[in-house]
């Protein structure tokens, strides 16, 4: 899921700057995605998964 908000975030982040070097005045009150903030929060909460002794994936 990552990969997918993170690739539309950058496409949005990009049409808000094409519409703000176009010179349309809405596309400043639009504000641009951090991206390294979601994708650092992300990497935070996600643990890799492990396998327990019955051989199961166990995720957090």
């Amino acid at each position: 899921m990552i990969p997918t908000a993170v690739h539309w975030a950058e496409k949005y982040n990009q049409a808000v700057a094409d519409a703000a070097e176009k010179g349309y005045t809405m596309s400043y009150y639009f504000r641009m995605v951090l991206v390294e903030r979601i994708a650092k929060t992300f990497e935070a909460e996600c643990e890799p998964a492990v396998l327990n002794n019955v051989g199961y994936v166990t995720v957090s």
